[in-house]
């Protein structure tokens, strides 16, 4: 583990700290109170494929990730009751994240 623990903080605010507070702050809205009448919300949390799998070098990124899958996982069974769906969005690499300019 090369970075500093600033910068590990910081991917840890970013990735998790941050979907945290805004789910945190928008779950009235969403449905996540007794006694809501209007269509139920969704919550959409981007993760990686380094959330399910760690590769060298990454350990801060893919801990983020696999922490905010956690997060989800759990708040999608704490608003079933609410009707309020949690969704995952995994997305990993693909042929035109490797390309340079000129190629695509």
């Amino acid at each position: 583990m090369f970075l500093n623990m600033d910068d590990i903080r910081n991917q840890f605010e970013v990735n998790v700290f941050g979907p945290l507070a805004v789910t945190k702050a928008f779950l009235p809205m969403l449905g996540a109170v007794k006694g809501y009448r209007n269509p139920k919300g969704k919550i959409i949390n981007i993760s990686s494929v380094a959330g399910q799998t760690s590769m060298p070098f990454m350990g801060p990124y893919s801990g983020s990730k696999h922490a905010l899958e956690g997060i989800s996982n759990s708040f999608r069974r704490e608003l079933l009751l609410y009707g309020v769906d949690v969704i995952i969005v995994a997305p990993g690499p693909n042929k035109n994240a490797y390309m340079g300019e000129e190629s695509r």
